[in-house]
C-alpha cells in the first residue's frame, strides 16, 4: 500500500537518495515548499514539489522516483504523487500546472491526465 506524507526537510535524504538513484543530484536549498512523498512501506518511492511561478500557476518540479524499485511499483506511487500534486493545486485555487520534460514516459503520462503539449521551447543561460 502507497502513503503519501507531505514533504518535511527531515525527508530531505529521501528526496536526495531517489535522485541519487536515477543519477539526478538535487540539493535541499532549491526545494519548494509544497511537496509530497509516497512510500511503499519504509521505502521511498516517488516525490514531486509543486513551485510557484508567475500568473497564479504552479510547476511541478523535483518529479523524482526510486530507481531501485520495480517499474510496477514506482509507477502507482509516481501515480500517487502525481495525482496529489494535481489535486494539491486545484485545493490551493492555482490557474493551472505547468511542466516542461523530453521524457516520452512522462509526455505519455502527462497525455493521459489531460495535459496539453505547448508549441514553446524551453531555454536556459548556464551561469
Amino acid at each position: 500500500m502507497v502513503e503519501i506524507k507531505p514533504y518535511a526537510p527531515s525527508m530531505f535524504k529521501d528526496v536526495l537518495d531517489m535522485h541519487l538513484s536515477q543519477n539526478t543530484p538535487v540539493s535541499e536549498v532549491g526545494l519548494p515548499q509544497i511537496g509530497f512523498i509516497a512510500h511503499l512501506g519504509e521505502q521511498p518511492g516517488a516525490a514531486g514539489f509543486l513551485r510557484t511561478i508567475e500568473g497564479g500557476y504552479v510547476m511541478i518540479d523535483n518529479l523524482v522516483s526510486n530507481a531501485a524499485l520495480p517499474p510496477g511499483d514506482r509507477h502507482v506511487c509516481m501515480t500517487e504523487v502525481i495525482n496529489t500534486l494535481i489535486q494539491t493545486a486545484k485545493d490551493l485555487k492555482f490557474k493551472g500546472i505547468l511542466c516542461h520534460t523530453k521524457d516520452e514516459g512522462v509526455l505519455k503520462r502527462a497525455a493521459a491526465l489531460g495535459f496539453a503539449i505547448v508549441p514553446q521551447t524551453v531555454i536556459a543561460l548556464p551561469l
